[in-house]
């Protein structure tokens, strides 16, 4: 009788609401909810909010409009003429593509290293180690931007090529490899304004040489450099330009056609010593400022 009376009243107790694990696990869910609801609603209504003040479109319909750009390699036919939506098309293409390509090379590849590492042949498998070693330690995006940085700046693009020029300047011969245009000389007003160089990175295959010269100023204002160093190969190639479309107007009111002489020049490091200058006052047709000369770094030297 003991027992049965105390089985009954254990049945019977009724447990509080805050303590009964089951409604406290649906009430810490629905706070939960509710918490990651209300921080999407603020992000989105701040996000149309701000759309709408700087007047930006939002929303799909971008996809019908024309692209407007080239894309190198497709997997089907596309032109600049096609839309957003179709672009993005193939873009996917392209990059499955390459994943199913990368899939493929990388288990390929990684079989073989993997095999040589376990190879009997000391240096066939200490190769493969250092191989591993190496690339496995180092995050994959640095070796993408090394691999980036390295590409586009050693190498010139498709459309940038130059053959390679042979020219001769009072230091030597040689054949020059011409890569992308880095640099615009502008010479300042009042003489010159319309003789512009644009100055291209160029490989000289010339041996490396030191020459040491006395530079004599011929502006008013500027010193002679004795005993400076010039350094061969030439590090740029500038040759005589036209400007023109200069877009805004500059205030100096912008160059004119250049006389076209196709004079060229050879850029060359110099080292001299320390002169101190004082600020000019300069006029470009880009406008007026004042400068500061520093150390002489660069000697133009003229080249056919």
């Amino acid at each position: 009788m003991a027992v049965e009376a105390l089985g009954s009243r254990s049945r019977t107790t009724k447990v509080a609401p805050w303590n009964d694990p089951t409604i406290r696990g649906w009430v810490f869910q629905l706070v939960v909810v509710g918490l990651v609801a209300a921080l999407a609603w603020f992000l989105v209504s701040n996000t149309l909010e701000n759309l709408a003040r700087q007047k930006i479109a939002s929303g799909f319909s971008y996809l019908n409009r024309e692209a407007g750009f080239e894309i190198g390699d497709t997997m089907i036919a596309y032109s600049p003429a096609n839309t957003y939506a179709r672009a993005i098309f193939v873009g996917l293409l392209n990059t499955l593509k390459v994943a199913v390509i990368g899939i493929f090379l990388s288990t390929l590849f990684g079989t073989l290293i993997g095999v040589g590492r376990l190879s009997p042949n000391w240096l066939l498998s200490k190769i493969c180690e250092y191989y591993v070693e190496i690339f496995r330690n180092v995050p994959l995006l640095l070796w993408l931007f090394l691999f980036y940085k390295l590409i586009s700046e050693a190498f010139p693009g498709p459309r940038q090529a130059i053959a390679p020029v042979t020219l001769v300047d009072q230091f030597g011969g040689g054949s020059f490899g011409v890569a992308k245009a880095t640099e615009l000389l502008v010479p300042a007003l009042p003489g010159g304004a319309n003789d512009h160089f644009e100055c291209y990175k160029a490989k000289d295959a010339r041996p490396k040489a030191t020459y040491t010269a006395d530079l004599a100023a011929g502006v008013a204002g500027f010193m002679n450099q004795l005993g400076c160093t010039v350094k061969v190969p030439a590090k740029r190639l500038c040759v005589q330009v036209s400007t023109a479309n200069v877009t805004p107007a500059p205030p100096g009111g912008g160059p004119g056609p250049g006389r076209s002489a196709g004079q060229r020049f050879l850029y060359y490091d110099v080292s001299c010593p320390k002169w101190i200058l004082p600020p000019a006052s300069i006029a470009d047709p880009f406008g007026t400022g004042t400068l500061t000369p520093g150390v002489a770094k660069s000697l133009l030297v003229p080249a056919s």
